[in-house]
């Protein structure tokens, strides 16, 4: 069951206590920046091979500050309780548009 927390946003009930909970959290975000980093050596890599020049937009990057959005965005839920979106940061349950 979810309770509100005093703010209009809804927190998540933890039924591993908030230990275990917060530990999980902690867990995905660590998974999260390592992918961001092996997208960074994959660029690094395919460099050094040519299949990538290295100029212009580089999907690595782009992939690599997504994965990282991701992992802060479990922080932020570890300290506050409350998930959030990882595009925009915005508590989720305020009912506002995610950009």
């Amino acid at each position: 069951m979810n309770q509100e927390d005093g703010s209009g946003n809804v927190r998540l009930n933890d039924r591993l206590g908030s230990t275990g909970r917060e530990d999980e959290l902690e867990a995905s975000a660590l998974h999260w920046e390592k992918l961001a980093d092996a997208e960074i050596e994959k660029e690094a890599w395919d460099i050094k091979v040519g299949v990538f020049s290295g100029e212009g937009h580089s999907p690595y990057q782009s992939r690599a500050e997504t994965y990282r959005r991701a992992a802060k965005a479990l922080r932020i839920q570890k300290e506050t309780g409350v998930a959030v979106c990882a595009c925009c940061f915005k508590p989720f349950g305020q009912r506002t548009p995610h950009k």
